[in-house]
């Protein structure tokens, strides 16, 4: 008999998720609605102006004239799910239902985020009444909120024109803001010396850039990185700056919810599920800053 060495494969026991953005990093920061409704209405009233009072004004109308508007969301379902033979289960160390369950979470997750994204810089439908009567206008972002031509880099002066565009628009400077930027202006603003030095940052908040690469609060700003931001053509990106919970709004018909079952019409293999409803809206164009910047990054 001839003695040969066996070897032996080793596996962990742990089954790791490849990189990926695990949770939604905008849902915090939106005003969010969850009932059970198709569609979900903002109401907005106009802002008006003081006049001087005249004499004998009993006959004559000198209201301001304010008017009411709605902005309005529709939810709109989304699943995702896989297949899993009972075969492959009786193969594998781990069981792989809970594990895909979990990464079918996150990509219900970083729906969220997609939906926000794209009520940010899209067409929102705002309703009007006049006479009784409804119109409804799908509405796109002004031309005046979008800062730049998809040509600069991410500068200080750039994100010091979000903070004079939303001063011009009334909006307060206590309010709290939102930034939401890609990896290549997150890299530009590691080159910035407003943003690195001692000499215009505090030392103490430039110890997170070990972390982050971003100082915290930096110009006013909560800052988020994110890969999924609108790519409006190659090389050029849209970095949001938004009021936080004024700004974008999600309704939320059906949270997310997911099953694990066994489908008999599959050889009885096991499915898990993940779905949910929503939608969003974007609540008011005056809080809302995007700039439009070059990002060699995007495809």
């Amino acid at each position: 008999m001839t003695t040969e060495n066996i070897r032996v494969d080793a596996f962990q026991a742990n089954v790791r998720h490849l990189a990926q953005q695990e949770m939604s990093r905008l849902l915090p920061y939106c005003d969010k609605d969850s009932q059970g409704a198709e569609t979900n209405q903002w109401d907005y009233l106009s802002s008006g102006d003081m006049s001087a009072k005249s004499d004998d004004t009993a006959s004559t109308g000198n209201e301001t004239g304010r008017t009411w508007s709605r902005r309005q969301a529709v939810a709109t379902p989304f699943n995702d799910h896989e297949l899993i033979d009972t075969h492959e289960i009786n193969q594998v160390l781990v069981d792989p239902k809970s594990k895909i369950n979990q990464s079918l979470g996150m990509s219900a997750a970083r729906r969220y985020d997609d939906l926000l994204i794209a009520a940010a810089t899209g067409t929102v439908n705002v309703q009007t009444r006049s006479g009784g009567d409804i119109t409804q206008t799908a509405t796109a972002l002004p031309a005046g909120r979008i800062i730049g031509t998809g040509a600069e880099a991410m500068s200080f002066d750039l994100v010091a024109q979000t903070q004079r565009l939303f001063m011009q628009s009334d909006i307060d400077p206590s309010v709290p803001k939102v930034a939401v930027v890609g990896p290549q202006q997150v890299y530009e603003m590691l080159n910035l010396t407003e943003q690195t030095s001692g000499d215009y940052v505090n030392r103490q908040a430039l110890q997170t850039l070990n972390a982050t690469g971003i100082v915290p609060n930096w110009m006013g700003y909560t800052w988020i990185m994110s890969t999924r931001l609108t790519i409006p053509t190659t090389g050029e990106r849209y970095c949001l700056f938004f009021c936080d919970q004024d700004a974008l709004g999600l309704h939320v018909s059906e949270d997310i919810t997911g099953y694990c079952q066994q489908d008999p019409s599959r050889q009885y293999a096991w499915r898990p599920y993940i779905e949910l409803t929503a939608g969003a809206a974007r609540l008011e164009d005056s809080r809302i800053a995007v700039l439009h910047l070059a990002d060699a990054t995007a495809p």
